[in-house]
């Protein structure tokens, strides 16, 4: 597990004109306290960043970047990353890449995502005002470029929220193709109509590296089957992560696409998940060559795509995301029912971990210390790596500025405290040892279980 490196940005938050003096807001509370939390930035707000630079070579060049509440970075047209890891204002992580791949001699344009959700939830530390993005690139430990007021930005009006899944976990989303914004991360997009960026005011953020690695994608084909009006894609397993289509139709063609993990007695996509996922979502054509624009990520394994009559698809995929995971352990069974079982485990924690270990991947997205000992101690026995479980136990740990005893659902505003769960994390952490000879940990983090046991204890 990487040390988590606290660090100073050169670099200054940046954000939008209307949310540069807007001051945070303290959703944090016991669970049964009567809190109004009145939040003034607007949900569902997606914030485009754009900046050229140069460089005169490429070696050795790393980014060190963060948002509030998250990213996607391109650079030179090219999807580098995402992040970072859910985490409270005062230890709040970045991502440090190498981008040496991504970048080249001369003329270089980085352009980044960022997205403020807005919702209490289990995700994340949202509907708490505070939006921003923050970013070094360096050469040889050499600042080439900070974010500051020389950034570009603009609101993306391709996306349109069209109701909630799960417990108010993410927004079901319509994509409108040929947005001004379309195809925003290309090095020839013209940005000229963009304003400059404002230096966010109130800044209470402590940054530290994020100790965990960063994601993994996988391209994954479908079988697809024709019908008269629609089409539908079966990815063979349930994955997490993205639609990727393109299409050609008419102008203003609405392409409605039921997404879910199973099929009903009919032979139909349950798209009304079990999870309280409404998994159903639209794109909006432009009557040219278009690409759908997915920023959330689902939990499927099927999708049946209705088409207006003179619309066709020309690609259909998925991008999956997990955490990277390698199986370290062999199952001591042979029978072949047994196997797929514990396929169906491996990939379950596979998938089941995405920046956090989580309780389930569409309901609820949430960092959950009950779940994660579980879980995380699986994943730990499996493949030998305990990053997951120590960023579980550390995250949990730091809860305690709201309840002494912890709270359920580490490093977002949904507040819960189940007491059970924290006393859990005492048995799961006798098991780690047990599995990781990790002696060294526990011990750094003594007098911080200790707290919490003389809590319960009193």
């Amino acid at each position: 597990m990487k040390s988590e490196e606290k660090y100073s940005f050169v670099g200054k938050w940046i954000t939008t004109e209307e949310y540069a003096d807007v001051k945070p807001l303290n959703v944090f509370h016991r669970q049964l306290e009567s809190v109004e939390l009145t939040p003034k930035l607007p949900q569902n707000s997606h914030v485009l960043f754009r900046r050229r630079f140069w460089l005169d070579e490429t070696e050795n060049t790393y980014i060190r970047i963060s948002a509030d509440d998250y990213y996607k970075l391109y650079i030179n047209g090219r999807f580098v990353c995402m992040g970072p890891a859910p985490g409270y204002p005062f230890h709040y992580y970045y991502n440090k890449v190498d981008i040496s791949k991504y970048v080249r001699s001369g003329q270089n344009v980085i352009a980044v995502h960022t997205y403020y959700q807005g919702l209490i939830n289990r995700v994340w530390v949202s509907g708490d005002d505070r939006h921003g993005l923050i970013l070094d690139i360096t050469q040889d430990h050499n600042i080439v470029l900070s974010s500051d007021e020389t950034f570009l930005y603009s609101y993306h009006t391709g996306f349109e929220q069209m109701g909630k899944y799960g417990y108010d976990t993410q927004f079901a989303e319509r994509y409108i193709s040929g947005t001004l914004e379309d195809g925003f991360w290309d090095p020839d997009y013209d940005d000229s109509a963009w304003r400059g960026a404002k230096l966010k005011t109130h800044t209470d953020y402590e940054l530290y590296e994020q100790p965990t690695k960063m994601l993994e994608f996988e391209h994954i084909n479908p079988k697809i089957s024709f019908e008269k009006e629609s089409v539908t894609a079966d990815f063979g397993a349930i994955y997490v992560g993205y639609l990727n289509i393109e299409a050609e139709g008419n102008s203003g063609d609405l392409v409605t696409m039921y997404f879910g993990q199973e099929l009903d007695e009919n032979g139909e996509v349950r798209w009304m998940l079990r999870a309280n996922c409404d998994y159903r979502e639209e794109w909006m054509l432009s009557g040219a060559h278009d690409k759908l624009n997915e920023f959330d990520y689902k939990a499927f394994r099927y999708v049946r795509i209705f088409l207006p009559p003179e619309c066709r698809i020309k690609k259909l995929s998925m991008t999956a995301r997990h955490y990277p995971f390698d199986v370290k352990a062999k199952p001591n069974v042979t029978d072949p029912e047994l196997l797929k079982i514990w396929e169906l485990c491996c990939n379950s924690l596979k998938y089941g971990a995405q920046e956090v270990i989580q309780d389930c991947m569409e309901r609820e997205k949430g960092n959950y210390l009950g779940d994660g000992c579980y879980t995380a101690l699986a994943y730990t026995v499996l493949t030998g790596d305990a990053t997951l479980f120590k960023k579980l136990i550390d995250d949990s740990l730091r809860s305690s500025f709201i309840n002494k005893g912890l709270v359920t659902c580490a490093c977002c505003s949904h507040m819960q405290e189940i007491a059970e769960y924290p006393l859990m994390m005492y048995y799961s952490l006798y098991e780690y040892y047990k599995a990781s000879g990790d002696k060294e940990y526990i011990r750094e983090k003594y007098d911080d279980l200790r707290r919490v046991l003389d809590h319960y204890r009193k």
